[in-house]
């Protein structure tokens, strides 16, 4: 039962990553502005500074790379930890475990850059492709960490 609800969490996510990749490039920037501008004005407000227009579209401006960016590295290094926990229920260890959890991460960024050529407004990057790929490493890395310190503290 435990490996087909873990299953079922991945394919949920995969399908999460492929609705976020299916929004059109306005809906999907429209997405970040929304996220940076309640940051912003969040922000401003516990501060008790005045949000202006101009404050709202400089830091539109200056942070959504880094927010649209940080959203691929971070679905993908859950990505990487919901594979890697599939992979660990079917008694896959060692190397060959991390290889094949590193592939099936990557086939899907690649997958899903492809996916994104057709959408209206978005583009398949090769950037994105490692980004992501280094997203799910570090979940990678992060999995075994603690589960290295679970056994020993065992």
């Amino acid at each position: 039962m435990k490996k087909i609800i873990n299953i079922i969490i991945l394919i949920l996510w995969m399908i999460m990553i492929f609705f976020f990749s299916s929004q059109g490039g306005k809906e999907s920037g429209s997405l970040s502005t929304g996220i940076i501008e309640y940051t912003v004005k969040t922000y401003y407000g516990v501060t008790g500074a005045d949000v202006t227009k101009e404050k709202l579209e400089n830091a539109v401006t200056s942070f959504s790379k880094v927010i649209r960016k940080t959203a691929h590295f971070l679905e993908y290094l859950v990505l990487g930890l919901l594979i890697l926990n599939v992979i660990k229920d079917y008694r896959i260890i060692g190397y060959k475990e991390l290889m094949i959890t590193l592939a099936l991460c990557c086939l899907y960024a690649s997958s899903d850059e492809l996916h994104q050529i057709y959408v209206p407004g978005r583009s398949g990057e090769v950037k994105d492709v490692i980004l992501d790929t280094f997203g799910s490493l570090t979940g990678i890395i992060i999995y075994k960490s603690f589960r290295k310190k679970t056994i020993r503290g065992s």
